[in-house]
């Protein structure tokens, strides 16, 4: 199972371009086909990593790992995660500056932008529904997240903390919502 692990980060980590953002949709796409993780999990530790000081992939992948196989399944993700990226920076650093200009390079990544764009917005998407958003409440509370993050430059994790807070006030004073919640199937 930890050769397994390494193997699927590692995996994620190669073929990913773009950085954290860009891994979570293959990423969760992985750990979802291998019944590693469902849907809401990995929405749970990609919303609480988010929040915690460090690279998204190293505490994703830490977590997540934890949470298959405990310390060993949260090493074997971390080493899967970030083995791919040290070998490339340490290539790419060793001829990169003879090759920026080269018209190659230069269409490598005015290719790749779009593309990690696309995985993005994908991620976004997919994220999104697992989030439960037709509830008004947690869509009250996306929106207020992107105008605090976005538009009013409120840190990431005072954002966090806050819907957190808010959500377990309505699950508190709503425990009729919460009930519905654990009541309906996973996706």
């Amino acid at each position: 199972m930890l050769w397994n692990i390494f193997k699927t980060f590692f995996r994620v980590g190669l073929f990913t371009i773009g950085g954290g953002y860009a891994m979570l949709p293959v990423l969760q796409e992985e750990l979802t086909k291998r019944c590693w993780l469902t849907d809401e999990e990995c929405l749970d530790a990609i919303s609480l990593v988010n929040g915690l000081p460090g690279p998204l992939v190293v505490n994703g992948a830490a977590f997540m790992g934890y949470k298959m196989k405990g310390v060993p399944g949260a090493f074997a993700a971390v080493m899967g995660a970030i083995t791919p990226s040290i070998v490339v920076i340490l290539v790419v650093a060793s001829v990169f500056s003879s090759i920026t200009e080269h018209p190659w390079v230069q269409a490598f990544f005015a290719g790749a932008r779009p593309a990690v764009c696309a995985l993005l917005v994908y991620s976004m998407v997919r994220m999104g529904r697992s989030a439960q958003l037709q509830k008004w409440y947690n869509a009250v509370l996306a929106v207020a997240a992107l105008v605090a993050v976005g538009f009013l430059g409120v840190p990431h994790a005072i954002a966090i903390l806050s819907a957190a807070l808010i959500g377990i006030l309505v699950c508190r004073f709503r425990p009729d919502e919460q009930e519905e919640d654990d009541h309906e199937p996973s996706r």
